[in-house]
């Protein structure tokens, strides 16, 4: 029967027992409550009458408790009973402990906050009451409080319209808490720009610059600071800061486009030199010495390389001209030979003078206008290096510092790097002009002109071109202003005789042949029978004096051209006969048509029609000469 007994069989294995004993341990562990009893209750549901019992009924076992007076001025604080929460202040307070007074100054603002914003907007008693409740934010800000509640303060005060305090607030945060410097900064200066308080937006850009590690973080944060300075207004404040914190950002191309632009916003010409010089290096590669001194020189303009100029027009836009293209847009109406006024035109883009919020902007939201400085500074960082053109703002900065020889300089660098840029090539006519170098300006203003047809460009061409003795660029202009405006002879004379000048007459004659003939054809003609007399070419100037007669017969001008020269070779009977044919058409007063017809009708022996000459120059009350004298006529 003993036996029996002690084999009887088991439940449950031992290892199965402890199994289940683990099971209950682990069970029991992660249901224990675990952090004291604040972390307990704020973990908890909303405060309510229960949870306020029951920190009261521990209150009056254990009344000195600073964590219960801390929860209970909390819960009370929560379910809107001010006066015992008040309550709750002085028991804290009267434990003459410092952090137990600190919290006690929180909870004395809760109350505050809770009784001035239950004030309706509209009442009086509630501007008194902000009033006191900023004063209270004050004083609580004196203390050293940890980063938490230092924290709580700076956005407790922002929502009290206390944006300065919470600046300061913020300010301090980024000293005591360096971990989280960028937030604390950014909200600094997010509130210095709430109240118009430019000088501290910038410091904490700067403070921000100090801490940054990388040269685009320093960049950016430095361009943020004097942005925020220049959206106050504050140019001369901003270019001290600049010197001051610029470093190693002095050679940056970025950092040197903003700088230059404030300080031309700032009428600093002296800076504007300074940083214009030191980006200049970023507008472009060296010419050759050569090449630069080829730029220089007084250039001999032939006309053959005018002439096909326009017959390719090319369209293009640029930033300090006119919109052109091949064909003229204007005819040529200038004058030609004044001085014109000289004016020194911004043929550059600047940049606006910030691109952060004003204070009226964050005033209205003040996150919002933060995020917006800052996308702001950043954009302007990374946009500026692809889309200015820094050869024509350190162009424009040279120029309107009055460094006239630095900027035609330039100019002849971007010339030659391109040739065809109407841009440069006025940009490079103007300076030199104003830099009394007038070869290069008329040089350059013939290029442009060629490339444009910009009628103020061939105006300059004529005004300059005689001053310097410039036949071949002043035939040019006149060949463009002659083409603009085909019925004015005045210019067609003109040109005329600057080919016989450069000893080209049949370059001229080409010119004339290549006039349209319509209401001053016979005026044309009767400059290229003139020229080819001149020119020695009699044979081709008759062939012209034929055809003008055979259009007008009876006009007594061009019959006494053709009958002049043919008696120069001759033909006596051709030159009578050529008068003879303009008979009817000439007038009493035509004193030199009837003295050449009478002597050739003399000289042939045709009596009665020499007395006809002569009875028409007794009616026109012409005294009649010795025959040798009708000879000299012819």
């Amino acid at each position: 029967m003993a036996a029996n007994m002690t084999q009887r069989p088991r439940i449950a294995s031992p290892w199965l027992v402890m199994l289940l004993a683990a099971v209950v341990l682990l069970i029991f562990y992660a249901a224990w409550p675990r952090g004291g009893l604040r972390e307990r209750m704020m973990s908890s549901a909303a405060p309510s009458e229960v949870s306020v019992a029951y920190l009261e009924a521990w209150l009056r076992v254990q009344p000195a408790s600073p964590e219960f007076l801390a929860l209970l001025g909390e819960q009370y604080a929560r379910l809107g009973r001010l006066d015992d929460a008040l309550h709750i202040a002085q028991r804290m307070d009267a434990l003459n402990s410092e952090p137990m007074r600190r919290k006690a100054i929180l909870l004395r603002l809760s109350v505050a906050e809770q009784q001035t914003f239950a004030i309706p907007a509209s009442d009086p008693l509630r501007a008194a009451a902000s009033a006191k409740l900023r004063a209270q934010f004050e004083d609580a800000a004196s203390l050293a409080w940890p980063t938490p509640d230092l924290q709580s303060l700076a956005q407790r005060a922002a929502a009290a319209d206390a944006p300065q305090l919470a600046m300061q607030l913020y300010a301090r945060l980024a000293a005591q808490d360096p971990a989280h410097h960028t937030q604390w900064n950014g909200q600094a200066s997010r509130y210095a720009l709430f109240i118009g308080d430019y000088p501290h937006a910038a410091d904490a850009w700067f403070r921000e610059q100090d801490a940054a590690t990388t040269l685009d973080a320093r960049r950016r944060n430095f361009l943020a600071g004097i942005h925020a300075l220049q959206s106050g207004n504050l140019l001369n404040e901003a270019l001290a800061a600049a010197d001051q914190h610029a470093g190693a950002l002095a050679d940056d191309k970025e950092t040197l486009i903003v700088l230059l632009d404030l300080a031309r916003a700032a009428n600093r010409p002296d800076l504007a030199r300074r940083y214009a010089t030191a980006l200049a290096r970023f507008a472009s590669a060296q010419p050759e010495p050569r090449e630069a001194r080829a730029m220089l020189r007084y250039a001999s303009f032939m006309p053959a390389r005018r002439a096909p100029a326009a017959a390719q027009p090319t369209s293009y836009a640029y930033m300090d001209g006119p919109q052109a293209s091949g064909t003229m847009r204007e005819r040529f109406g200038a004058s030609t030979r004044g001085w014109g006024a000289v004016h020194v035109q911004r043929v550059a883009a600047t940049t606006p003078a910030s691109n952060v919020p004003t204070a009226s902007s964050a005033k209205t939201d003040v996150k919002a206008g933060a995020k917006k400085a800052t996308k702001a500074a950043n954009s302007a960082t990374t946009t500026t290096a692809a889309n200015r053109d820094v050869a024509g703002l350190v162009f424009q900065s040279f120029v309107e510092a009055g460094d006239l020889p630095s900027a035609q300089k330039i100019a002849s660098e971007q010339v030659e790097k391109d040739p065809h840029s109407a841009v440069w090539l006025k940009r490079l006519a103007q300076v030199a002009e104003w830099n009394n170098a007038s070869p290069l300006a008329l040089k350059s203003w013939l290029a442009y002109a060629e490339m444009s047809n910009d009628p103020a460009a061939w105006a300059n061409v004529l005004r300059i071109a005689p001053m310097l003795d410039d036949d071949h660029a002043y035939l040019a202009a006149l060949r463009h202003a002659s083409q603009a405006n085909p019925d004015n002879l005045k210019l067609v004379d003109d040109v005329v005789a600057t080919y016989e000048r450069l000893g080209l007459p049949d370059e001229a004659l080409a010119f004339l042949a290549a006039l349209p003939r319509g209401a001053q054809g016979n005026a044309i003609d009767e400059r290229m029978g003139t020229l080819d007399e001149r020119a020695g070419k009699d044979d081709a100037a008759l062939a012209v004096y034929h055809r003008l007669q055979a259009h007008s017969p009876e006009n007594a001008p061009y019959a006494l051209r053709t009958a002049s020269l043919l008696y120069r070779h001759g033909d006596y009977k051709g030159a009578f006969d050529a008068l003879q044919k303009a008979r009817g058409g000439a007038k009493n007063d035509d004193e030199a048509f009837w003295r050449n017809y009478a002597q050739l009708a003399r000289l042939l022996q045709q009596d009665k029609a020499a007395n006809d000459g002569y009875a028409h120059l007794l009616a026109a009350g012409v005294a009649l000469r010795r025959p040798r004298r009708h000879r000299a006529i012819l």
